[in-house]
């Protein structure tokens, strides 16, 4: 063969060409798969952080909750509400002054709290703020203005006795810098409505002693931001922007129920990844230039090695075409004689399966001494042994069905022959079967075995229906009903069974060779089809409006062609 390259050439060029391309693939996938783990891996620990930040404010908010129980029942606050109805106002100014030391100092070893109100109904008796950061005493009678707005405050109201409450106004910001110091990037706390918390919890805030919820559709969000300046020449690819967790304080007053946002911390992390990723990108612009030399001289390759393969082909092809037609004709055969076994052991079955209730009462009734009974017996065994040659008969005339025997039957005496080959049968229903026929023959020209064994086929099946679906309460079975009428042209044979009915997505598939919907062969309606159709008819099946199922067979009167 002519070429540029030898046949050894042309294949170790292919398989050059595909590790290069294999190499770059899996260097690009490499590269890109890295880039993608890299930022999950950063977002599932920038996730990590949120949720510690977030149990970290839940145990900071729990803290300052015992602390503000703890002041309110210490002494001075106490002892306040009492000692402020003292008559003797020596008693009630060291008990003012002693309360307001105490919110002093307690303001000043918590510096995220913005001001404490000692209030009676609705009037302050004591108030305690910052000015510019410093804790210092504030009129009761004159509303001073918080150093952050309503939306940076968390409220909270704690009693002392039946008639003093403690207010408390909790700076966010301090918060947040209390529990988590070290935090870089932003951090904002909403608050949620009751419907977006896992719990359930509804969201309050209180502004200056007047209690707020939600606001048509939006929430009453308290917030506050530490910013933290992302490096110069950060990172320009898209990352996350914030990351959350749900902060609770159900143990509250009034509970709280808040998100935790932990905004953009990821610049200098993320930039260092992009940083290190952005030195193969050179790297990879190489490979992309291999990989297309490499595609052409694979290309080039594989052209040449195709046109052997093709001519090899054709070669071959004459050859296979020989072998591939004597494996068809073999199979053929094969499945002939697969399909021909089957019907045998099927159509042979019945009537052995008979013959053998029949030799097991013979023998009962020898035992017992009755011999005409014996006799009927043997009679119907010899009956069934005659169905068998029957079959036996049919098959030696496969190759020729012009010959096979064509009679007058009389559909009647054939019904009855069958439902007496039946009733010999230990099966349950078999002897509950009732026949409608009219009191002149009923006859057809065809095969008498091959309608005999329709109407066996069609009462077994009636019988393996009527098993599954027993009368209720009593404990009979049903009746089989079978019907036998004549017109001018046709014959009319119907078999309604008790039983559950067919299932209306099988009614098309019925009649197909191993179709079964009860696991079983799929042969016996297959052979009444054919059996059917050789004598010019036609078989039906319906779900009966009464329950149970009903095959109807309609014969031709005249001669039929088998």
């Amino acid at each position: 063969m002519n070429g540029p390259l030898s046949g050894t050439g042309r294949r170790a060029t292919a398989v050059l060409a595909a590790l290069v391309l294999a190499m770059v693939g899996i260097g690009a996938w490499g590269i890109l798969g890295a880039r993608s783990e890299a930022r999950r891996e950063l977002g599932r620990e920038f996730q990590l952080e949120t949720e510690a930040r977030a149990r970290a404010v839940e145990a900071t908010l729990a803290s300052l909750r015992g602390d503000f129980l703890f002041l309110t029942q210490a002494p001075p606050l106490r002892d306040f509400a009492v000692l402020a109805r003292d008559p003797d106002p020596q008693k009630r100014r060291w008990s003012r002054i002693d309360n307001e030391a105490s919110l002093l100092l307690f303001l000043e070893a918590h510096p995220e709290v913005e001001r404490l109100t000692v209030a009676r109904g609705d009037s302050a008796e004591l108030v305690v703020g910052r000015r510019d950061g410093v804790p210092t005493l504030m009129s009761p009678s004159r509303t001073e203005p918080y150093e952050t707005s309503d939306r940076e405050r968390i409220h909270g109201t704690w009693p002392i006795d039946e008639t003093t409450t403690l207010v408390t106004d909790v700076s966010v910001a301090g918060l947040l810098h209390l529990a988590v110091p070290s935090a870089s990037g932003a951090l904002r706390l909403e608050a949620l409505r009751a419907d977006e918390h896992r719990t359930g919890v509804g969201t309050q805030t209180t502004v200056e002693g007047t209690t707020t919820g939600d606001r048509g559709d939006e929430a009453v969000r308290v917030q506050a931001v530490e910013t933290a300046s992302p490096p110069e020449g950060g990172p320009k690819q898209s990352v996350p922007s914030e990351y959350s967790a749900d902060v609770s304080a159900a143990n509250w007053t009034p509970p709280l129920a808040f998100r935790l946002y932990y905004g953009d911390p990821n610049a200098t992390r993320f930039d260092r990844l992009f940083r290190i990723i952005g030195r193969f990108r050179t790297t990879y612009a190489l490979l992309l230039m291999l990989a297309a030399l490499s595609l052409v001289f694979g290309f080039l390759a594989f052209r040449e090695a195709r046109r052997g393969a093709v001519l090899e082909a054709h070669r071959r092809h004459e050859a296979r075409i020989h072998d591939l037609e004597r494996q068809v004709f073999h199979n053929e055969r094969l499945a002939s004689v697969g399909r021909l076994a089957a019907g045998m052991a099927h159509e042979i079955n019945n009537p052995l399966e008979g013959i053998s209730s029949y030799l097991s009462l013979l023998g009962d009734e020898l035992d017992g001494g009755d011999p005409e009974r014996a006799k009927q017996f043997l009679a119907r065994s010899r009956e069934g042994l005659g169905r068998v040659a029957s079959v036996t008969r049919q098959v030696l005339t496969y190759s020729d069905p012009g010959h096979a025997p064509l009679q007058t039957v009389d559909l009647r005496a054939s019904m009855e022959e069958t439902i007496r080959f039946l009733e010999a049968r230990p099966l349950p229903g078999a002897s509950n079967i009732q026949v409608e026929q009219p009191d002149t023959p009923l006859e057809v020209q065809g095969n008498a075995v091959t309608l005999g064994q329709l109407f066996l086929n069609l009462l077994l099946n009636a019988v393996e229906a009527t098993a599954s679906r027993e009368n209720a309460g009593d404990g009979r079975w049903e009746p089989i009903r079978v019907t036998l009428e004549g017109d001018r042209d046709d014959a009319v044979v119907a078999v309604r069974d008790p039983g559950p009915g067919i299932d209306p997505a099988h009614l098309d598939k019925l009649f197909e060779p191993f179709f079964s919907g009860k696991g079983s062969t799929g042969l016996g309606l297959s052979v009444c089809y054919g059996i059917v159709r050789d004598h010019g008819g036609e078989i039906t099946a319906r779900n009966h409006e009464d329950g149970g199922a009903v095959f109807t067979v309609r014969l031709p009167m005249e001669r039929a062609k088998v």
